[in-house]
């Protein structure tokens, strides 16, 4: 079984899109032309554990760190910040918990500042298809942003029986 990585730092450099289906649209940053960021800028996530059951619930922290002397900025357009997405063995994205809001985003971190956001997952919630979760390899990646956003390392874990 694959470890999962926790708090490991990966500098990020593409724009990730996901498809979302929520209660308004999103719309993407003014910068989605930005197609890599300063190295000194990056996404960490980490989750509670490497097993779970169905039904328990997984522990989230999304960390954005900036280890350069400058503020990072970059304008989300409509949406949030810190957020999570989980995948499948495939990569296919399984779940994705959030909605935009209708309120213009720019996010800022000041220099050697670091912000984390946690989230819980109830392995007994839905999923994006309306399927229940099953045994399985699984990974949640961190991201700045929702319609096109700065992604980060993965934690790796496996759902038993």
């Amino acid at each position: 079984m694959q470890k999962p990585k926790l708090k490991t730092k990966k500098p990020i450099g593409t724009l990730f899109v996901s498809a979302v289906v929520a209660l308004g649209a999103c719309v993407a940053p003014t910068g989605a032309g930005l197609t890599e960021t300063p190295e000194e800028f990056y996404i960490t996530t980490s989750i509670n554990g490497e097993t779970y059951h169905v039904g328990d619930t997984v522990s989230i922290t999304v960390t954005a760190i900036n280890n350069s002397d400058a503020t990072f900025t970059i304008d989300l357009g409509m949406g949030c910040t810190l957020l999570y997405s989980a995948f499948n063995k495939a990569n296919e994205l399984i779940y994705d918990p959030f909605v935009c809001t209708a309120v213009p985003t720019t996010y800022s971190l000041g220099p050697h500042e670091t912000e984390s956001r946690q989230f819980t997952w109830a392995l007994s919630d839905r999923l994006n298809s309306g399927q229940l979760i099953g045994p399985g390899t699984y990974k949640i990646v961190g991201r700045l942003g929702l319609s096109a956003a700065i992604t980060g390392d993965e934690a790796s874990f496996e759902i038993t029986n």
